[in-house]
């Protein structure tokens, strides 16, 4: 038989989180399962119990951890944290009827949306998609279902062939309630918001989304990609913050459009030599990832950059500095934020971000 599992209470912010460690473990074992609920990596974490810091390495018999334990947790001094999304309450099957009724007969409304092309139906509070948003899918260029608490995204939206932007953030998506399929055949999209849900796998047939120039998954629980991203040739913009990678795929080097990524608060141990060829990238968030070093191919082939964002990492200003390429990187960063004073974009009092920390991040 296993170890006995015992239940930990652990206060985040306004959040409580229940947690279960095997009773032999460790608090970093603790760690490991909070990162799951928070994205807060261990070394960020600062676990308080009867008014001491718990240390990862201690077993959780030495910490008194037993059986119903109540521990606080904070973020590390200058993180900034971001608690848990509160998923949407699920409506009543009645509520939810009435309100997919009255979307549906409102033909104002539907009129509407066929004379602009755009339908917004975000915080709706909606399980399903309105038929009558398939029925006019030709007209159909923005797609607002942001907020929801969708069930699916079946694949009748494929239909929408003229559609441009879709936002499905905000519904708790998990995997396999998604339609690829249908999704891989809009050939117009150019921006898809994917944020807050629940997905641990983004498969191949994102790929296939050839006109895209913006992608946000944040806020999931993505552990890996798929090759085929680097397939998105007219990507300018890439958000894959706060998930689970602990590795990005190297050809996304391809995407020499990409002006921003965002791959903050992941695992990330190392970043490809081949983000050298991204010509066009201008800024590039790397904090809160487990990063030992720093290529020096990024420095040399990215003329372009100027935002680097590299805290709460191993890597320290003392590192960065010691990296081919540093020092070009560092007279374009000051000739960009000295041109902000002189047209007084930025207060004169602002200080000067370095771009990562003085030493290196610990456990607690």
């Amino acid at each position: 038989m296993g170890d006995a599992q015992i239940k930990v209470i652990v206060k985040y912010g306004a959040q409580n989180i229940n947690v279960e460690v095997p009773a032999t473990g460790k608090v970093e074992d603790l760690m490991q399962q909070l990162q799951l609920h928070t994205q807060l990596l261990p070394r960020l974490q600062k676990l308080i119990c009867k008014g001491k810091v718990l240390k990862g390495d201690m077993s959780l018999k030495t910490a008194q951890l037993t059986d119903g334990a109540k521990v606080m947790l904070m973020a590390a001094q200058g993180f900034q944290p971001r608690f848990p999304t509160k998923q949407s309450t699920l409506p009543s099957k009645q509520a939810h009827s009435t309100a997919t009724l009255t979307l549906f007969l409102d033909e104002t409304r539907v009129k509407a949306w066929k004379l602009t092309g755009i339908v917004s139906l975000r915080d709706s509070s909606l399980q399903k998609v309105p038929a009558a948003v398939w029925s006019i899918g030709l007209s159909v260029r923005v797609l607002d279902l942001g907020g929801n608490s969708l069930l699916e995204l079946p694949l009748e939206v494929g239909s929408l062939t003229n559609l441009q932007r879709l936002q499905i953030n905000g519904n708790g998506f998990k995997d396999g309630t998604i339609s690829w399929q249908g999704l891989s055949s809009l050939s117009q999209l150019t921006m898809l918001t994917v944020d807050n849900n629940l997905l641990t796998v983004l498969p191949p047939e994102i790929g296939k989304l050839s006109a895209l120039k913006s992608l946000n998954i944040s806020n999931n629980k993505l552990t890996c990609l798929p090759e085929e991203l680097g397939n998105l040739l007219q990507l300018e913009k890439l958000d894959l913050s706060h998930n689970c990678l602990s590795a990005v795929p190297s050809n996304l080097g391809r995407c020499i459009q990409l002006v921003e990524v965002n791959l903050s608060a992941n695992q990330l141990t190392t970043i490809p030599t081949t983000f050298g060829q991204l010509r066009s990238l201008k800024i590039f968030l790397l904090d809160n990832n487990a990063l030992n070093d720093f290529p020096a191919e990024v420095l040399q082939g990215c003329l372009e950059l100027t935002t680097l964002s590299i805290h709460w990492n191993q890597l320290t200003m003392d590192d960065l500095r010691k990296v081919d390429g540093w020092m070009g990187f560092e007279q374009r960063r000051k000739d960009k934020v000295n041109k902000q004073l002189e047209f007084k974009v930025s207060s004169s009092s602002s200080s000067f971000d370095e771009g990562a920390d003085t030493e290196k991040w610990h456990h607690w």
